[in-house]
């Protein structure tokens, strides 16, 4: 995999409080952190919750993922030179390049919504949305990246079409998301219309406690893997 080495700071995009997955060489997640502290050669990776880390040897290699502003995937490599209770730092930090961006982060779920379109608020040049569009719809969500998600309902949209998904359940603990998407692909299934999303105007905040979720569903299908395993 290529890899190209960069300096930490404003070269890099990243930020205090950006959130990140730490992982192992291969992959494996280890716990959700947030940058707490930076300089031009290192970062200082601690807790989302606050609470302690996991212990670690010094000079370990690990990988860092996340999103940058406006949900653009980035994925580190890095090795720990330091650490405490509290945080890891972490310097000799290099870029690796993802091959597919949207796939290398895309998570499946199964989560119920409701979609609505919004032409009439995006294009409004173009006009009322038609009766066969209007109104909410029951759909249910296949999948979700940073970038966007796929979902299935029985209404039929176009390419380019405005969607507001609402009410999506994503994880227990936390408060539901509604994302304003546009259609990018469309699929008739037979049984209904499979539809691939790309999501418009993110807050970042929101951005943040998406790419929080995602990482802690991933978490989770692993730990599920690893125990039907034993």
């Amino acid at each position: 995999m290529p890899t190209g080495t960069m300096g930490t700071g404003s070269n890099m995009g990243l930020y205090l409080g950006m959130t990140l997955e730490v992982l192992t060489t291969d992959n494996k997640p280890i716990f959700i952190g947030r940058i707490a502290d930076m300089d031009e050669g290192s970062v200082d990776i601690a807790g989302t919750s606050g609470g302690e880390v996991p212990p670690v040897l010094y000079n370990t290699g690990i990988r860092l993922r996340g999103f940058l502003p406006g949900m653009r995937p980035i994925m580190l490599s890095g090795s720990v030179c330091g650490s405490t209770e509290k945080f890891w730092r972490v310097d000799q930090l290099k870029s690796l390049y993802v091959q597919e961006n949207r796939g290398f982060f895309r998570q499946h779920i199964s989560v119920e919504a409701t979609v609505m379109c919004v032409n009439a608020i995006f294009q409004p040049e173009n006009g009322a949305v038609p009766e066969e569009k209007s109104g909410t719809e029951p759909c249910h969500l296949l999948d979700i990246s940073g970038s966007g998600l796929r979902m299935s309902c029985r209404r039929a949209y176009d390419v380019d079409d405005w969607l507001f998904v609402m009410d999506a359940d994503l994880w227990p603990a936390d408060a539901p998301f509604s994302f304003t998407c546009r259609v990018r692909r469309t699929e008739n299934a037979g049984w209904a219309y499979v539809y691939g999303c790309q999501f418009e105007g993110l807050e970042p905040r929101e951005q943040d406690r998406l790419l929080r979720v995602i990482l802690q569903i991933q978490r989770k299908d692993l730990q599920m893997q690893r125990g039907s395993r034993t």
